[in-house]
């Protein structure tokens, strides 16, 4: 139906849906991350939000359980938009070091937007993590 939200497949008010996991499988983290393998490298960016560290932690699951895996780094940019970016930062090194991955946190040190700021934070991202890969 157009304008509704779709219900979500994995869980509902009365519980878990039949046949469904909330949590991946093997099988199921080798299809999301096994096109990987063949990278030089993996950088991982990870903002310290929900989604961002919820996929660091099951790369980590998949990552960890491959021998042939190519080494992973993980970049936090500090934009330096709110005054909780630093200490955002900082958390996510502190969960990368846990799981044994290398990481960087870049600084954005570019005019910083009056408007629209998430847009500008995520457009500046490639080019940090370029940078922070180069270093």
């Amino acid at each position: 139906m157009i304008g509704r939200r779709p219900r979500n497949p994995v869980a509902s008010a009365d519980g878990p849906t039949p046949g469904f996991s909330s949590a991946p499988t093997d099988d199921e983290l080798a299809r999301l991350f096994d096109g990987l393998l063949a990278a030089r490298g993996i950088a991982l960016a990870v903002s310290g939000g929900a989604d961002s560290t919820a996929l660091l932690f099951l790369f980590h699951r998949w990552h960890a359980a491959r021998e042939a895996a190519p080494p992973a780094y993980v970049f936090t940019v500090d934009h330096g938009l709110r005054a909780e970016a630093a200490r955002e930062a900082a958390a996510v090194g502190r969960i990368a070091e846990r799981l044994g991955l290398p990481h960087r946190t870049l600084l954005w040190d570019g005019d910083k937007p009056v408007a629209n700021l998430q847009a500008e934070a995520r457009g500046a991202l490639p080019a940090a993590q370029r940078g922070g890969l180069d270093a």
